[in-house]
């Protein structure tokens, strides 16, 4: 069974590749896949490490064997009169070892971070057609709160 904990910079930094990979990996299942790149994982990375190294994130992970299975990022995300909410980043396990309740262990200790921290909720994204990580996100008491839609390739624009 893995261990799920806070990771310190340290831990960040020493699961460097992994955490590429897996920023990499959970851009399989949104709209920006075709155009994702390694570098933009790399960058997204660097985010990472430099929110978490000013504490202003709380990454965890589950880790197997000296090895990092899955992770989650959070921070700190006021929006409009409300100061007191988290944000997930992203949340991704490694395909081996989906559905083996270590995403909810992931979320369980980011709710303890925030009700430790006073934060009264927790905000993520998630594509609309990823209806797995959708009913996830139910099983585990999120609910929906707004929809985003969208309209693409409007008559007439570009025929100038």
């Amino acid at each position: 069974m893995p261990i799920v904990r806070i990771l310190d910079v340290r831990d960040i930094e020493r699961y460097r590749a992994r955490f590429i990979y897996y920023i990499f990996d959970s851009f399989k299942n949104t709209l920006y896949m075709d155009t994702y790149t390694i570098k933009d994982a790399e960058d997204k990375y660097g985010d990472l490490l430099l929110h978490a190294s000013h504490k202003k994130a709380i990454v965890c992970g589950a880790i197997e064997d000296n090895e990092l299975i899955g992770f989650i990022w959070a921070y700190k995300y006021p929006f409009r009169d409300d100061h007191s909410r988290l944000y997930i980043s992203i949340l991704h396990i490694d395909e081996e070892y989906r559905s083996m309740n270590i995403g909810s262990q992931l979320l369980f200790e980011i709710e303890a971070y925030a009700r430790q921290e006073k934060i009264h909720a927790i905000y993520l994204h998630a594509e609309a057609f990823n209806t797995g990580a959708l009913r996830f996100y139910q099983r585990n008491g999120y609910e929906f709160e707004r929809i985003q839609m969208v309209k693409k390739e409007l008559k007439g624009v570009g025929d100038l």
